[in-house]
């Protein structure tokens, strides 16, 4: 990634483990509503990555176990995953889900960091985030390193954010509070929502081939106050702060989410959310 020099790397990352240990606590309670969108794009990501018995897999950014689990399941008992999040709350609950599987494991470390042994991995896998590294210069060449000699990284990233209905809530509560738009150099949900910029940088970092599909991921709530709770939970610490701050309380900032998501409720009061995704298969 190129950055800035007023950029402080390490207090993004404590910030952002701060966010997901927080997360991390109440997410159990969400995770059948994330997956009804976010499943299919782990079964997408294990057909590109083309999983077979008895491959060792890496999920970078592996949050609360996926795909790292559909990716066990894929590779049979003769085959290895290591899921690797920055969160060590994000780490225990991937744990806790993984009960009764023998061939995946899970470490709490920085995942645009990470170093395994050249050509030791099959495939490496991430569900959204890529685009929250630091350095995607050093993950990229990274991963290419790792890989084993036609290898694939097979990841999702958001596409651009006008095509995310996902983060209704969250751009209705920047109008309000007059927020203004992150950079556009640094990381974030939306570094990574031009296709033309995955295949160059992939490309310099020694990847021989790399396509970019689109796919839309189905999120579907029961209903707004669903989603609201949800929004809750996963938005930043230091940008929930300052909502109920600014909002006056919790039940306001709730009260925000849910009539931000009104325009998109279906006539039964389900909340269809469709948001685009870029699924990015590279090899080496």
């Amino acid at each position: 990634m190129s950055g800035t020099a007023t950029f402080d790397e390490a207090g993004y990352r404590a910030e952002m483990r701060a966010d997901w240990d927080a997360a991390g606590a109440e997410i159990v309670e969400y995770v059948d509503d994330l997956e009804s969108g976010l499943g299919l794009v782990s079964r997408r990501l294990i057909e590109l990555a083309g999983l077979r018995p008895g491959q060792t897999v890496l999920d970078l950014g592996t949050g609360y176990g996926e795909p790292a689990l559909g990716a066990a399941r894929a590779v049979g008992p003769s085959g290895r995953v290591i899921g690797v999040d920055l969160s060590p709350v994000m780490i225990e609950v991937a744990r806790r889900r993984a009960a009764g599987l023998g061939n995946v494991e899970f470490e709490a470390a920085d995942f645009g960091a990470v170093a395994r042994a050249d050509g030791s991995v099959d495939a490496v896998l991430s569900r959204f985030a890529l685009m929250l590294a630091t350095d995607r210069t050093r993950l990229f060449e990274g991963c290419a390193r790792m890989l084993v000699p036609g290898g694939v990284l097979a990841a999702a990233v958001w596409g651009p954010p006008t095509a995310n209905l996902f983060v209704t809530g969250l751009v209705a509560l920047t109008r309000e509070l007059g927020l203004p738009s992150p950079p556009p150099d640094r990381p974030g949900a939306f570094a990574l929502s031009s296709s033309e910029l995955i295949v160059e940088e992939l490309r310099a970092a020694g990847f021989a081939e790399v396509d970019v599909e689109e796919l839309v991921v189905p999120f579907r709530f029961a209903d707004a106050a669903r989603y609201a709770g949800l929004t809750q939970v996963v938005m930043p610490r230091g940008l929930h702060r300052l909502a109920v701050q600014r909002l006056g309380s919790e039940d306001a900032l709730r009260e925000l989410f849910e009539r931000a998501a009104a325009a998109h409720l279906d006539p039964d009061g389900s909340l269809p959310l469709p948001s685009l995704a870029y699924c990015v298969r590279a090899h080496t």
